[in-house]
């Protein structure tokens, strides 16, 4: 509570005789002459409440709190006032007014039911809340009680605390009335439908005051009101109405401009009276008299969508001599010119650390409200005594900020949060503030104009803060036994456990490599990829990294990408056939993409629609993708081999240690990993210098080592930082590069071995996936044929999917009583469309001959044709195929 607050919950009848002696008391009221009057001579038309303070006079109607009345009557301030009623009470309001700046009180709690309730919900039960409040709007919609607005109240954190629903319910009488219901989420999983919040309620709109401690605060009555935005002001309101005022936390207002727009009403203006004793600086829009009853911001916009809100305000603003204004010195500007488009003028604005781009040929009121506030404004001189802009000035004040020849603005130097390399300094931007390599910390501004660093979201975007921490060996230790404890198919001295440990290490500092290698792990169904991925993966390059499925583009990751240096993690990355070659094609344009990412010399790209400058002429659209790809699968897809050159394959496979033993290891590893990553990215940010010279120094050995250039490239980062994190500075990796060739040398020889299988494997299953056009133009899946065929008895049905099947060049046939063989036409046009996106469709015949699972490799029917197809068949033991396929 704030001071005025607690000066009215001491309030007493002692309290009010010692400070209004000689009245009577009738009951709950005490009578006395009106101190506010000279002509009031008798004590019948003024009372005072003993337990709350407020005052009524029956002959004029005033009314109030003991505050006001008590600052009236004596000459008083408001805040004087309410320290003199302290003070009698015993209460050292000084002290009160010290503990302003402290962390303030979780606010009091009264559950009005057995369960308790989530405050805040964590985010881990946000879609619960969700879902159950999804729910809750279905069944009140089905019962004639449509939602009119949901209303979402934070902690200036951005902590979810719960919402206010309107909804209109339609009286006996046929008209449509307001109804508001506070939904708080239960232990238990359900709804809470009343507000067990006794006191300090947060204020509507919270985390936009804390995060904005510059503007101005136009208070309302009503989340409607409060969802409308305007230039210049930040609009907040209070929970349930204006009987629940006392029950808020105002101390974010105390020290803050507040100007309120009250209904036009008699609630309206009650509402004035008690917020003025709560806020004594409250400034108050008067509305005009010929506005009709109840008329509001809402009702104002809707009337005039071009009126302009600020200077309606200021137009009817009536004045609080009581507010102090700001600092008479000069006030700092808070935006910075950087360029111009064909079309706009671009900022960038310190306090927000983002770009606004102002289109400079509709310049309005609410544009420069975005730029600068209103105190800097009128302390520049560009305000009219009615509050109104001299526009022509402020115009002919910005023309000259854009007039240097080198003023045309470059997208390509806007970077977000990250790490960079400027004048051959590393850098870390965390999202609103940059350090450096020995934790210096500099404002985002600090670099303009040159590079522009762009403040991220910390609701959408919680990065890393920095940290001088040191991991701790412990958590180093269980972390990498964590990773070596998985069973991989190439295990030599944990070779792929430390691949994949290093990729997550070097990833969020990709964009420092000039070649950025990928990583692509495969792994069978039920092997735990997604939960390898998610516990191990995920919290050492989060937040660095972009994650994505299958079913995401090559334009919609260019995007996201776009001038910062990522990881990008795509699971289930693999045909499935239900796209046909749809699918086939996008995994190929991602494939494309993560080639040009990997090179700084072709990380380039132009793509999308042209923009258009001054003179008309089309400027391609340039994309800069510094990023580093993991992807995800059961099957590793098909490459080529320029990509193949870039990308290093390793497999897991099921884990082959006791699984209690793995589970109790996997469950200290995700403790670790949550409570340390942070400290493990910064404490290979401040090592840095190291590591860099660590990893081209290592290149070199390796290719001395007689390893390929390229391949030594795409090693030689990963394991320098998993053997920096596994041995710290106390070992160097280049000593060991003679081990560690060997270990690759080993390592390529048996991807080389397994390839020959795996392509005959990725081949079978492009053609099991590929859907085959039917009769009416009904499309099925190769496997989905079979699957019919082998669950039908019916001969119309069987002699149907055979002529499905033949059309692509396949056919069943049985062999004996027990054998059932997939035959595969060796020269199918057919089976060649198939394969056209990948490298099988010129030699597919000669890869499924290598199949484990091949019967006959020339196999010669004595009928002329077999489903209408020539007779030379690859036969498939069919009874071996569908095991190993899953179901679709």
């Amino acid at each position: 509570m704030n001071i005025f607050e607690q000066a009215n919950s001491v309030i007493s009848s002692k309290i009010i005789e010692h400070f209004f002696p000689g009245g009577q008391w009738r009951g709950e009221e005490y009578w006395i002459t009106n101190p506010l009057r000279s002509d009031d001579k008798e004590a019948h038309n003024f009372s005072i409440n003993g337990q709350t303070g407020l005052y009524k006079d029956l002959a004029t109607g005033d009314s109030g709190n003991l505050i006001i009345l008590l600052a009236h009557s004596q000459g008083l301030s408001r805040l004087e006032s309410a320290k003199a009623i302290l003070r009698h009470a015993g209460v050292d309001p000084d002290a009160l007014l010290n503990k302003r700046h402290q962390p303030q009180a979780q606010a009091t709690l009264v559950t009005k039911t057995k369960e308790e309730i989530y405050y805040p919900i964590p985010t881990e039960k946000r879609y619960l809340y969700q879902k159950q409040l999804k729910s809750a709007l279905a069944w009140k919609k089905s019962i004639g009680e449509p939602s009119q607005g949901v209303y979402t109240y934070y902690t200036d954190k951005r902590e979810l605390l719960f919402s206010i629903v309107r909804f209109a319910v339609t009286k006996k009488n046929g008209t449509i009335s307001k109804k508001f219901s506070p939904l708080f989420l239960k232990h238990t999983g359900k709804l809470l439908w009343s507000n067990p919040i006794e006191s300090d309620r947060p204020l509507y709109h919270l985390p936009e005051i804390t995060e904005a401690p510059h503007l101005p605060i136009l208070l309302v009555e009503g989340e409607k009101c409060a969802d409308i935005s305007v230039a210049g002001y930040i609009v907040c309101t209070w929970s349930n109405g204006a009987q629940a005022i006392h029950k808020s936390d105002w101390t974010p207002l105390l020290h803050r401009e507040v100007i309120f727009w009250p209904d036009h009403d008699h609630a309206g203006r009650s509402t004035i009276t008690i917020l003025q004793a709560i806020l004594p600086h409250l400034q108050v829009v008067a509305i005009p008299h010929d506005k009709p009853k109840g008329w509001d911001l809402a009702d104002a916009v809707a009337e005039d969508p071009s009126l302009d809100v600020h200077a309606f305000i200021q137009e009817h603003l009536q004045r609080n001599q009581a507010f102090q204004q700001r600092t008479q010195e000069p006030l700092a500007c808070n935006f910075v010119a950087l360029g111009y488009t064909p079309s706009e003028w671009v900022f960038y604005l310190k306090r927000t650390m983002r770009l606004y781009y102002l289109k400079n040929t509709s310049i309005t009121s609410q544009h420069l409200l975005q730029l600068e506030d209103l105190q800097w404004w009128k302390s520049e001189g560009f305000i009219s005594d009615r509050g109104t802009f001299y526009l022509t000035q402020v115009i002919d004040y910005l023309k000259p900020l854009f007039e240097k020849p080198t003023a045309i603005f470059d997208y390509q130097e806007n970077m977000g949060a990250g790490f960079y390399c400027i004048n051959n300094r590393y850098y870390w931007h965390t999202g609103t503030e940059i350090y450096d390599m020995i934790g210096k910390k500099h404002a985002l501004s600090s670099f303009l104009p040159k590079q522009i660093f762009i403040a991220e979201n910390p609701a959408s975007h919680p990065f890393y803060r920095y940290s001088q921490r040191v991991p701790s060996s412990l958590a180093r230790d269980i972390i990498k036994r964590y990773f070596f404890a998985r069973n991989w198919a190439f295990n030599q001295d944990n070779f792929s456990a430390k691949i994949a440990l290093g990729w997550a290490l070097w990833s969020p500092f990709c964009g420092l490599w000039k070649w950025r290698p990928h990583l692509h792990i495969t792994a069978s169904a039920g092997t735990g990829k997604s939960t390898f991925v998610d516990k191990c993966i995920a919290p050492l390059t989060a937040p660095y990294a972009l994650r994505y499925n299958n079913l995401t583009t090559a334009p919609a990751i260019r995007q996201a990408v776009n001038k910062k240096a990522r990881g990008v993690i795509l699971e289930e990355f693999e045909a499935n056939g239900k796209e046909g070659d749809k699918h086939n094609t996008n995994i190929e344009n991602i494939y494309d993409l993560a080639k040009s990412a990997s090179d700084d010399a072709s990380r380039k790209t132009l793509k999308g629609s042209p923009s258009v400058d001054s003179h008309g002429n089309q400027i391609p659209r340039e994309f800069d993708i510094q990023a580093t790809f993991l992807f995800i699968s059961i099957r590793e897809a098909v490459q080529n081999a320029a990509l193949s050159q870039r990308i290093i394959n390793i497999e897991m496979q099921p884990s082959a240690v006791h699984l209690d033993q793995y589970m109790a290891l996997e469950r200290e590893a995700e403790v670790f990993l949550q409570e340390e990553s942070a400290d493990i990215i910064a404490h290979n940010f401040r090592n840095l210098d190291y590591l860099k010279r660590e990893s081209d120094a290592f290149t070199q050995a390796l290719i001395t080592h007689k390893i390929n250039a390229r391949q030594a490239q795409n090693y030689a980062p990963l394991l320098t930082f998993s053997h920096f994190f596994i041995y710290n500075r106390a070992s160097s990796i280049v000593d060991l590069a003679s081990h560690y060739a060997d270990i690759i040398r080993q390592f390529q020889a048996h991807s080389s071995a397994e390839s020959q299988m795996d392509d005959a494997e990725k081949c079978l299953d492009k053609i099991l996936q590929a859907d085959i056009l039917g009769e009416n133009n009904e499309r099925k899946s190769v496997m989905k044929l079979i699957q019919l065929k082998l669950d039908t008895e019916n001969r119309d049905e069987i002699a149907s999917i055979d002529t499905h099947l033949g059309r692509g060049g396949l056919a069943l046939m049985h062999l004996d009583t027990t054998t059932l063989a997939l035959a595969i036409h060796t020269n199918s046009d057919a089976i060649r469309y198939m394969l056209k996106n990948s490298s099988y469709a010129s030699s597919y015949a000669s890869i499924l001959r290598r199949h484990e699972n091949c019967i006959e490799s020339h196999y010669r029917t004595q009928k002329t044709k077999v489903a209408g197809l020539k007779p030379t068949f690859i036969l498939l033991d069919l009874q071996s195929i569908i095991v190993q396929q899953p179901e679709e």
